[in-house]
């Protein structure tokens, strides 16, 4: 390819990727026309721009373009069709779960977690054992997004995986599913040697409202990272209806003088969890 070729391309992708940011809905027909273009970073930033149009007519050709040729466009197509939600494209997201480019099929989880695809949970489970870190963490991130009441033994899995990330990743889902049986991997994390996987569990427990997390949590407000001792300090705010801040002291005497009846109460119900 010439010099004038490449230079005749570059203004075809900066003129597709600013009609996307205009939001002329007009500017549609010339894009879906530019998803033919031979140029493949055309083509991504047409897929790109569709995408922030949300032309419901532009779901067909994007679908298409799932199977480009050239895995940026790949890429592209899945990122603008989660961004657009319509559950008309599930199968064919799902289908692209199998593409041989790492960036694609990642493109592809965030796209399906985006729109929270209720089909998806099955295949994303499959997913979790990709020896691909970024992988195995976008999985948790989507099962997340997407509350499958199934993936609780997934995302356990997934907290005691080698990468941090991961383990972060899946404790966060799990405050987003808020299953009762994610809640001992939960509380085994807050000794995570990661801070980010000990915030991630603390905040979990907090969403979740265990009330049999609240000593473990009072542990960490000695956490050696403040905004993991104030993201405890919050989730037993959460769980108890209580605020005594980062106050070790008081939050023990609270629970030592209230502990007994708190957990009956909610033996009977009566508490958030």
């Amino acid at each position: 390819m010439c010099s004038s070729d490449l230079e005749d391309a570059k203004v075809r992708r900066l003129a597709a990727l600013a009609l996307g940011e205009i939001r002329d809905p007009k500017a549609a027909a010339a894009l879906m026309a530019a998803l033919k273009d031979k140029d493949p970073e055309v083509r991504a930033a047409a897929a790109l721009s569709l995408g922030d149009l949300g032309d419901p007519k532009s779901v067909a050709p994007l679908m298409a373009a799932l199977k480009d040729s050239a895995p940026q466009v790949r890429a592209m197509a899945a990122q603008a069709l989660g961004h657009m939600g319509n559950p008309k494209v599930e199968e064919a997201l799902l289908a692209a779960l199998q593409d041989g480019e790492v960036y694609v099929r990642l493109a592809v989880m965030r796209a399906l977690g985006e729109m929270r695809a209720p089909k998806a949970g099955k295949a994303l489970m499959a997913a979790a054992k990709d020896p691909n870190d970024a992988v195995r963490s976008t999985v948790a991130w989507a099962l997340g997004r997407i509350k499958d009441p199934q993936a609780g033994g997934t995302l356990a899995d997934l907290l005691r995986d080698k990468n941090p990330h991961v383990r972060g990743m899946a404790a966060q889902a799990m405050g987003q599913l808020k299953l009762f049986r994610t809640i001992r991997p939960l509380v085994a994390s807050l000794r995570d040697p990661d801070p980010f996987v000990r915030y991630n569990a603390a905040v979990a427990l907090g969403d979740i409202g265990y009330p049999q997390a609240v000593r473990p949590l009072m542990l960490l407000l000695k956490d050696q990272v403040s905004c993991i001792q104030e993201a405890a300090a919050q989730s037993l705010e959460k769980i108890t209806g209580k605020s005594f801040g980062l106050d070790q002291v008081a939050w023990h005497k609270y629970w030592e003088q209230n502990k007994e009846a708190f957990l009956s109460s909610c033996a009977k119900g009566l508490c958030k969890y």
